[in-house]
């Protein structure tokens, strides 16, 4: 069903996680139902025009100190679940010198639409995401199988596994970290941080812990994972 009734442009301006989100338009006719937890990543495979838009939401990060990308996530899911949204799709990014303007729109999927936008997730994707605080570090030394690279702030790896096939992340040589991740029938993607940021899973995330000594790769929720490889710069 198409959406039948939004409010007018720019209704309200919400502070949360230190982040002021903008609501730019809103589903009056949208009824909530019940308290909701989960905000997952609606795959472009997935046709919008069949659901209902809830809202859409609007805000920046200035990628250093407290103010990055993984807050202002944070602050898209708190607002989304208040409105009774449980997914979201990015509509527009922008960005400006270090500032990094995202445009989200929020919707209700059933369990049955969601188990289809799982479903229609990339399987076997591997995914190294690098420093979000530019302002941090100048790059991560990685290797990935037998490939050595530099993972700069604001970029991501991305590898897809064959089925019964390993693609391997290291961290700080030999007394570093270290992940194996086979590839499996049905398996969804696994997102990797070198920074520690989005530590733990989500409701529909198998993790993938690991702290070894000088050198740490930290598993990243799935929601989280989706957002960021749709903002940060593909490492070639």
């Amino acid at each position: 069903m198409k959406n039948l009734l939004f409010g007018s442009f720019l209704l309200i301006s919400i502070c949360t996680f230190g982040q002021n989100i903008q609501v730019i338009d809103k589903n009056e006719n949208f009824q909530k139902q019940g308290q909701v937890k989960i905000f997952e990543f609606i795959d472009e495979k997935i046709d919008l025009n069949e659901f209902d838009k809830i809202a859409s939401l609007k805000s920046y990060s200035v990628n250093s100190g407290k103010s990055t990308l993984d807050k202002l996530f944070n602050s898209f899911w708190a607002v989304a679940n208040e409105y009774g949204a449980n997914s979201y799709r990015i509509t527009e990014v922008d960005t400006k010198s270090d500032t990094t303007f995202v445009q989200i729109a929020i919707y209700c999927l059933s369990d049955d639409e969601m188990k289809s936008n799982f479903d229609s997730y990339l399987q076997n994707m591997v995914y190294v995401l690098g420093d979000l605080d530019k302002q941090k570090s100048s790059g991560k030394n990685i290797k990935v199988n037998k490939e050595k690279m530099t993972l700069l702030p604001m970029e991501y790896m991305a590898r897809q596994n064959k089925v019964g096939e390993y693609v391997s992340v290291s961290i700080g040589g030999f007394t570093g970290a270290k992940t194996d991740i086979k590839g499996r029938e049905g398996r969804l993607p696994q997102f990797l941080s070198l920074s520690g940021f989005g530590v733990g899973p989500s409701a529909n995330y198998n993790t993938i812990g690991i702290s070894i000594s000088t050198g740490r790769i930290y598993p990243v929720d799935l929601n989280l994972g989706h957002f960021l490889i749709h903002i940060l710069a593909e490492k070639q």
